[in-house]
C-alpha cells in the first residue's frame, strides 16, 4: 500500500482528498493547502484523521515528519521546489487543466480561447519547471464557439477527474505506467500576463 501526500486547492482538490481518504488501497498521510488567506477549500469533513498542513507548515517539516512514496497535486498554487520533490521516492503527479505543452501556468482555459490553442486535461510528473514534466495521461476537450473561460475550465475539470481515475490512481497504487516527455513547443503564461 502506497503512502500519499495530496497538495490540494479549491473544490476539485477537496474532491481528490475525499476520494483518497476513502480508499483502502492507498494511505493518505497528509494534505497540504495554500497558506491563508489563499485557502480555497474547507477540509473539516475531508480530513479523515490525517495531518492538514498549510504550505508554510509543510515546508518546515517536509521530509522529516511527513514521509510518502508518492504525491499528487490538485490545482495547488505553489511550485514545489526540487528539494521537496526529492522527498518523494516515486515523485509527485500534477493534475493540470490544460493540454500540455499548451497552457502551462495560469488561466489555461482563457489562454486556449484567446490564442486558439488546444485544451484539455493533463496528468504529469512534476519537475523543477512549471507544468513541464513527463506526461502520464491526457484528455483533449473541444472548445465550442459559445464557451466562456468559465465553461471551458469546468469542462477541463471534468476531463481532469477522468484523468485522475484512469491514470493517476493506478500510478499512485504503483502500477507500471508509461510516461512521455513533453515537446518544447506550446504556451506558458503567468498571472501577470492575464
Amino acid at each position: 500500500m502506497s503512502d500519499v501526500v495530496c497538495f490540494a486547492n479549491r473544490d476539485f482538490g477537496a474532491r481528490i482528498v475525499c476520494d483518497l481518504g476513502r480508499r483502502r488501497d492507498l494511505r493518505l498521510v497528509a494534505v497540504v493547502t495554500n497558506d491563508p488567506p489563499h485557502v480555497d477549500l474547507d477540509l473539516v469533513e475531508a480530513t479523515f484523521r490525517v495531518s492538514v498542513l498549510t504550505w508554510s507548515e509543510y515546508l518546515s517539516v517536509a521530509g522529516s515528519t511527513v514521509v510518502a512514496e508518492r504525491g499528487v497535486s490538485a490545482l495547488f498554487r505553489h511550485r514545489l521546489p526540487s528539494w521537496v520533490l526529492s522527498t518523494f521516492a516515486e515523485g509527485v503527479m500534477n493534475l493540470h487543466p490544460s493540454l500540455l505543452p499548451f497552457g502551462r501556468g495560469s488561466h489555461p482555459a482563457t489562454w486556449a480561447i484567446w490564442e486558439r490553442t488546444p485544451f484539455g486535461a493533463t496528468a504529469h510528473l512534476m519537475d523543477q519547471m512549471i507544468d513541464a514534466g513527463p506526461i502520464l495521461m491526457q484528455r483533449p476537450v473541444e472548445i465550442d464557439d459559445s464557451d466562456t473561460s468559465f465553461d471551458l475550465y469546468n469542462k477541463g475539470l471534468a476531463a481532469l477527474w477522468a484523468t485522475y481515475e484512469e491514470g493517476v490512481l493506478p500510478w499512485l497504487r504503483g502500477e507500471a505506467m508509461t510516461l512521455r516527455e513533453q515537446t518544447e513547443m506550446g504556451s506558458s503564461h503567468t498571472s501577470s500576463d492575464f
